[in-house]
């Protein structure tokens, strides 16, 4: 493979690793990533079949998030020795990927919550939404409706006797303490992450903590 340096700095390597064989270091693994290695799977057996093409791909850049690159490339054969070699372009273009990503989310926020009124079904409708953005393992949200008094949901929905997991309770607590509006994301003994948003004024008002898995593209919507 060659690359120029622009390449180079959309995926955080650099010429002094070459000649890079496939899969590329930027290329997700499909223990790491199996729906982003099926999709770049999918573009290079579409490319060896068609001669090229243009594809949208999810790579790993070197710090681990994930960068989403618009590709166009071609099969060419070198002039030497009559091999078969692939040219193309690559942009950048996670940060409209993520643009696009936000409106549609807040458009779907905007639509399920309008109906509601109170606010464990404003939080109900939230929950559903966020469980299917970020296909999450588990759910808590907390709000204080009266001094004191704590009010809890849950999903997936639990009996009463079920105990919470002691992480996602201790992230839930200090993010109502937070200011309104913060994200924070923890790693638990588990290898997943935990996300707790504050939703209002410390001690009051209300909070969510998530547990999701470690995709790379979590943090990024709160970007």
């Amino acid at each position: 493979i060659e690359a120029n340096q622009a390449f180079f700095a959309m995926t955080g390597y650099d010429a002094g690793g070459l000649p890079y064989r496939w899969p590329q270091p930027w290329v997700p693994t499909a223990a790491s990533d199996p729906q982003a290695w099926a999709v770049i799977e999918g573009a290079f057996k579409r490319s060896l079949d068609e001669g090229g093409g243009h594809f949208y791909l999810p790579m790993r850049h070197r710090d681990g998030r994930r960068v989403w690159i618009d590709c166009t490339s071609a099969a060419v054969t070198d002039s030497r020795d009559g091999r078969r070699m692939f040219v193309g372009t690559a942009r950048d273009v996670t940060l409209e990927r993520l643009s696009r990503q936000r409106e549609a989310t807040v458009a779907r926020f905007a639509a399920a919550l309008a109906p509601n009124r109170s606010t464990r079904a404003l939080l109900s409708a939230a929950a559903e939404e966020l469980v299917s953005i970020f296909e999450a393992i588990q759910l808590v949200a907390q709000w204080t409706p009266d001094p004191g008094q704590r009010m809890l949901l849950r999903w997936p929905e639990a009996t009463a006797d079920t105990e919470l997991d002691a992480q996602v309770l201790v992230a839930l607590g200090a993010a109502m303490e937070r200011p309104a509006a913060s994200v924070v994301s923890q790693p638990t003994t588990r290898g997943t992450l935990v996300l707790t948003a504050s939703l209002g004024r410390p001690g009051a008002a209300a909070a969510l903590a998530m547990e999701v898995g470690t995709s790379a593209e979590h943090d990024d919507l709160f970007r």
